[in-house]
């Protein structure tokens, strides 16, 4: 049931547009997912709301989430709703111990909502 003016006023006060000219704010999220080949073992390690912040954090901390188990990582989108699907933005692998950007392997691919299970 929509919110009348006067209940959106208690809530939000005075604001510069008419109700109907308030747009929804969507909300995605970049989740960091490790990933163990041989055993398709993953692993979340959190989310940013930005991508260039996941990406900074991935790049940053990567030696401390690999822990000497996982070989590859990957940043999934995850936007707001129920039922959504994820999309994978980025996949690396490590290669003797560099964190490498690469294609997902085709295995891997049409795999969904690695972030969330």
């Amino acid at each position: 049931m929509p919110l009348s003016d006067e209940d959106m006023y208690k809530m939000f006060g005075p604001t510069s547009c008419a109700p109907d000219e308030i747009q929804e704010i969507k909300t995605q999220m970049y989740f960091i997912v490790a990933y163990c080949t041989p055993d398709n073992s993953r692993r979340c390690f959190g989310y940013y709301t930005s991508l260039s912040k996941a990406r900074a954090a991935l790049h940053n901390q990567w030696k401390d989430m690999e822990e000497c188990y996982y070989d590859s990582f990957l940043i999934e989108e995850v936007k707001e709703g129920l039922f959504v699907i994820g999309k994978i933005i980025e996949y690396y692998e490590i290669d003797d111990r560099i964190l490498i950007s690469k294609e997902m392997p085709h295995m891997l691919k049409g795999l969904v909502n690695w972030s969330i299970g």
